[in-house]
């Protein structure tokens, strides 16, 4: 049987060990963390548990490349669950922010917050409105047809890809 080295147990490298089985390769996983998950694991500090990964799992969509991999290696829950907000956030002072998965809910939530902020809340989600259809976290999968069908989306969008996430959020006049 042959053998291959596999460098990293993240989820990665636990997936290609676990297809490099399938395809009847011996392999061995090294990992210079005490366990393995990669980002996908939990930790403590102090009294408190981080959670890396528990708030999402890309390539939950049927029939997508990351999805059939997840069902391929044994990782794909048997019930899945679409909460309706991503994330809820209170500061010091008590301002509650709601992130939604509903566009709609989401765009309204934001000018309640800061309707000084209406015209970038807009640019921002139809931003979002413009990639809804197209998976990044599938892009290590794309092939020729799919950089063609994705090509305009991708160049539509430079506009906001130019900022990184802290540098959008400053332009922001709310500090919420």
């Amino acid at each position: 049987m042959a053998r291959i080295a596999i460098i990293g147990g993240g989820i990665g490298g636990l997936a290609a060990g676990c297809y490099a089985r399938m395809n009847g390769l011996e392999s061995v996983i090294l990992e210079k963390a005490s366990r393995p998950g990669g980002l996908c694991t939990s930790w403590d500090k102090g009294d408190y548990i981080f959670d890396g990964c528990i708030r999402h799992l890309a390539g939950l969509k049927p029939g997508t490349p990351l999805n059939n991999m997840w069902k391929d290696i044994g990782a794909m829950p048997s019930d899945i669950y679409f909460p309706e907000e991503l994330v809820k956030v209170i500061d010091q002072k008590g301002n509650e922010f709601t992130v939604f998965y509903d566009l709609e809910k989401l765009e309204t939530e934001m000018k309640r917050i800061s309707p000084e902020d209406s015209t970038l809340i807009e640019d921002y989600i139809n931003a979002i409105r413009r990639l809804s259809n197209t998976d990044l976290m599938e892009v290590g999968f794309w092939g020729f047809r799919d950089w063609l069908r994705n090509l305009f989306t991708l160049i539509k969008n430079r506009k906001v890809s130019k900022y990184t996430m802290i540098s959008f959020a400053q332009r922001f006049k709310s500090p919420v």
